[in-house]
């Protein structure tokens, strides 16, 4: 019984052990993903002066906004710091609000996941973002650290792939052509927006649909009122914008989408425009029903530009 014991501890050592030395195994790939963006993201959080425009979101909002439209027409410094949904609207928000200064405007625009379903706390993309910048795993809390163990063996076992693979083949340069570099560290403009994939091709991809056992999530909803009155405490300004969502899509989820409108509504949290103000046709989409193409990008950020006039006006 003690040689069974014993030989039960040693697998689980060995386990722990193989999963400890995937997770700490250095990335080697010299093109890097567009999760190292957040190294040039925060470095533009430090060094851009006011009157500063800080986009926060995931992909809806790194792909959905052309800043230099916002530079152009207000006089302004746009950083856009989204990068992807899978670090969860938690993370997301943690990530910028140290940041923050007094007077700058925060345009908060998360994808309609991250109310609906368990998104809020991470996924598995999160681990890749802990990865690029270790000195935020202080952000997280408990239950993030909890829930993000579900995701540590995969990740471990990808980051063997990767790395064998840096080792054992010589890296393949990335064209601008191939949808990876669109995914790319590179793939990012002065302000932080995704540009890469502007004139290529549209991709196919599925209507986005919410699941019909995806409650709305009332932890995520309160994080962020949360965040807006800590921002505000701040001397800076948020407001909240709604995704970018191909219309195909909004019909599949207009009764969901219409629930979280009221409860920003009843909230009394700002708004730019309503759900319906950015619900384009499936053309202006890239290669997923929240990835705007360049022409997508311009209208978006152009809606955004008339808000935004309206209100440095009026203040």
């Amino acid at each position: 019984m003690k040689k069974f014991v014993i030989n039960i501890c040693l697998f689980l050592f060995g386990i722990i052990f193989f999963i400890t030395l995937g997770i700490c195994l250095p990335n080697l790939a010299t093109t890097k993903s567009n999760d190292y963006s957040i190294i040039e993201k925060h470095q533009l959080l430090k060094k851009i002066e006011s009157p500063r425009l800080i986009l926060v979101g995931d992909s809806n909002v790194a792909f959905g906004f052309n800043s230099q439209l916002f530079a152009d027409s207000l006089n302004i410094n746009p950083i856009n710091t989204a990068i992807h949904a899978g670090y969860g609207l938690k993370y997301i928000l943690d990530d910028t609000y140290d940041f923050i200064k007094k007077g700058d405007i925060i345009i908060v625009s998360p994808a309609y996941s991250q109310f609906y379903g368990n998104t809020f706390l991470g996924r598995e993309p999160l681990l890749y973002s802990l990865k690029a910048l270790p000195s935020n795993v202080p952000l997280l809390s408990l239950k993030q650290g909890y829930n993000l163990l579900q995701y540590i063996p995969k990740y471990s076992i990808q980051n063997y792939k990767g790395f064998s693979k840096s080792i054992l083949m010589e890296e393949k340069k990335l064209s601008k052509n191939d949808n990876n570099f669109v995914y790319s560290r590179k793939s990012i403009n002065k302000y932080g927006d995704m540009v890469s994939h502007w004139g290529l091709a549209k991709i196919d991809f599925e209507p986005y649909v919410i699941k019909k056992t995806d409650k709305f999530n009332e932890e995520s909803f309160k994080y962020l009122k949360d965040y807006i009155t800590k921002v505000n405490s701040k001397g800076a300004q948020v407001f909240f914008s709604y995704p970018s969502l191909m219309k195909t899509s909004y019909v599949l989820n207009k009764e969901k989408i219409e629930y979280l409108e009221k409860l920003l509504e009843q909230n009394n949290i700002s708004t730019i425009g309503s759900p319906t103000s950015y619900f384009y046709g499936d053309n202006y989409y890239f290669n997923s029903p929240y990835h705007l193409g360049f022409q997508g990008a311009n209208k978006r950020t152009l809606l955004h530009v008339e808000f935004l006039k309206h209100y440095l006006n009026h203040d």
